[in-house]
């Protein structure tokens, strides 16, 4: 209780607050009165103004505690040596969001600052024309979807499970549940979610939708909007009154102060790498989902027809209930006639063709003559790779340790072959025949639109311009993977990839599913088996053998999955071990931090081709290394889990 002599100290008070300033492992105390600017907003996740070493900088407020509690809590608290807090700058966060910033602090190894950053309020840029039109709509009531089989056990799985995670925060002293409150609902492409956000967003509180692009976030808002669903961009700035129903987000938006309730949050399409900051830490909008899951305590529900194989282990092995079913697949005959055409066949380079066989030519005239249809060919333009492969056999030349695509390098006055992942060397051979003749296979996007242009119809236009073939100026276009992420009014009639080989190959642990993903996106472009005209995926690759086409033949998820977990538990990758990337702009402070790391059980590959070195590990032992209090500041750190 607060005395009538301690009442007159309220008006000063301390707060500690995270200061936004990379590599801070603890909140600094400062003291506020109620003369500062704006003091009256202040709250816990309110943005100030601060002195910090001698230059202004910004901050979140982390905790408030009256004068006399903190005089009282040590005898040794001196306010003279308390710098002044100069303003209150804005709202910030809610509360619990600094809660998660100091939660994932530990977990990336970052100042929380990082996180609070991304979670104050901007103004959003948004098509303003389609966000005025679409808020004149006025639509009585809200359409509900008539749901299959199928989508009856998962909406009933869904509300028991809900249920099931409110018990377990009442009954914890911190409200945190202490269950995993992830479900994985695995959907084939071109599956249409609407009918799981109309049900989901009946809880209790708001629901959060998250997605990998811009484009998919304006069609869901959309199609909610025309079905009567109260939603809103998460991004909007203008204040709201009342809380709506529905959110939707992107990447950042895992970190919405929006609802004052969350009741639950749908991550679609979760295996798109987009939800990865590029960035160190390297923060994956998933995982930290996953985390304020446990924090705020509401359901989060993973959507994808190609989840990563890590989450897949996890969800599977360390459920707390094994009895419960927490991944959902659609039925087999459900599945089959929602998958279009797919044909996989061997890549091979002609003098005069290059990669364009007669089959591509021959297909690609096809759509668009006879179906008036478009095409869209993928090849990566700067390329992860610069593939080698073998004159007289055509194999791709990889890594017989990971797997990954191998590159040329001199070594003194010898040319050998290096892995730039695991940094291992070999002759400058074939693998499978022995041959010592080996070739470049990558190109750019003019030589292959020079090699289109001499076996292509000279009547079909070609473009390497997205917007060019989005006005209706050309039939095919030529572009990297990321035109796959896009919105088109049409279906595509043809998805051609014309070295699948630059995914599969590339130096990274998910690229196996990875390159799944992009098949999959491929496939929600071109449309199911049963549309009319039927759509089409060809795939050319020079390693037609590998299981990723097995599963794209049979559609059997689960065989799929046992290869690229056993592939990852032989070379040592997430989830059986962790990975930390070291970079720093400073080569001997790495070097030294390198050498420092003298743990048996801890192994230190590199540096690569980049100047990194990557250290595999248990998560304890990288955190015991790699925390803001052990290691340079200098040293960068992107982690994968």
């Amino acid at each position: 209780m607060v005395t009538k002599g301690q009442d007159t100290q309220l008006s000063r008070l301390i707060v500690d607050v995270w200061p936004n300033v990379n590599f801070i492992n603890k909140p600094y105390s400062y003291l506020i009165e109620s003369t500062a600017k704006n003091f009256e907003i202040l709250n816990v996740g309110t943005v100030v103004k601060i002195p910090f070493h001698g230059r202004t900088v910004k901050g979140w407020v982390a905790k408030i505690t009256p004068v006399f509690e903190f005089e009282k809590s040590d005898s040794k608290n001196d306010l003279s040596t308390l710098k002044k807090v100069l303003s209150c700058v804005s709202v910030g966060p809610k509360p619990t969001i600094v809660k998660l910033a100091e939660a994932l602090k530990d977990r990336y190894f970052v100042s929380p600052g990082y996180f609070l950053n991304l979670a104050t309020a901007k103004k959003n840029v948004l098509n303003k024309n389609y966000y005025k039109v679409l808020n004149k709509l006025d639509v009585d009531h809200a359409h509900k979807p008539e749901l299959g089989q199928t989508q009856l056990s998962i909406v009933s799985f869904l509300n028991e499970f809900v249920k099931k995670i409110e018990v377990a925060g009442e009954s914890n002293e911190t409200g945190t549940s202490e269950i995993d409150n992830v479900a994985i609902i695995r959907h084939p492409p071109n599956s249409d979610l609407f009918w799981l956000i109309s049900e989901l967003s009946e809880l209790n509180g708001s629901l959060v939708v998250l997605t990998p692009t811009a484009s998919l976030m304006n069609q869901l808002y959309a199609t909610l909007k025309l079905n009567g669903i109260d939603v809103a961009y998460e991004g909007d700035y203008e204040p709201n009154l009342t809380d709506h129903k529905v959110y939707v987000g992107n990447r950042n938006s895992v970190f919405t102060s929006k609802p004052s309730k969350i009741a639950g949050m749908i991550v679609i399409d979760f295996h798109n790498d987009l939800y990865i900051d590029q960035r160190a830490p390297c923060f994956s909008a998933v995982d930290v989902a996953g985390v304020r899951s446990k924090l705020e305590n509401f359901i989060l529900v993973l959507c994808s027809t190609s989840p990563s194989p890590e989450l897949m282990f996890r969800i599977e092995s360390n459920s707390p209930e094994p009895k419960v079913k927490k991944v959902f697949s659609y039925p087999t005959v459900v599945e089959n006639n929602s998958w279009p055409y797919i044909e996989v066949f061997k890549k091979f380079e002609d003098k005069n063709k290059g990669l364009l066989s007669e089959v591509i030519i021959r297909q690609i005239e096809s759509v668009i003559k006879k179906q008036s249809r478009r095409v869209i060919v993928v090849f990566q333009q700067k390329g992860y790779i610069n593939s080698l492969a073998c004159v007289d056999c055509g194999s791709i030349v990889v890594c017989d340790r990971c797997g990954t695509a191998l590159k040329s390098k001199k070594l003194g006055s010898d040319a050998v072959l290096f892995c730039q992942f695991c940094d291992s060397t070999s002759l400058r051979m074939c693998l499978s025949c022995g041959s010592f003749k080996l070739k470049t296979l990558r190109k750019g996007f003019s030589a292959i639109l020079e090699e289109f242009k001499l076996v292509l119809d000279s009547e079909i236009k070609l473009t390497d311009d997205f917007d060019e073939f989005v006005k209706g100026n050309a039939e095919v276009l030529v572009n990297t993977s990321s035109v796959l992420n896009r919105r088109y009014r049409t279906k595509i009639g043809l998805v051609v990839f014309l070295d699948f080989d630059q995914f599969l190959q590339r130096p990274a642990i998910s690229a196996i599913n990875d390159s799944l993903g992009v098949v999959v996106d491929a496939c929600n472009l071109v449309g199911k088996k049963s549309y009319k005209p039927t759509g089409k995926v060809l795939i050319q690759s020079g390693v037609v053998d590998h299981y990723i086409f097995e599963y794209l033949k049979t559609l059997n998820y689960e065989i799929y999955l046992e290869h690229e977990l056993q592939r990852r538990e032989l070379f040592g990758y997430p989830p059986y071990v962790s990975l930390a990337y070291l970079s720093s702009s400073g080569k001997k402070v790495l070097e030294d931090f390198i050498s420092s790391v003298l743990d048996p059980d801890v192994e230190v590959l590199g540096p690569t081709v980049a100047d990194e070195y990557v250290i595999k590990a248990n998560i304890n032992l990288l955190r015991q290394y790699l925390n803001l209090d052990s290691r340079n500041s200098k040293i960068k750190v992107k982690l994968t889990l």
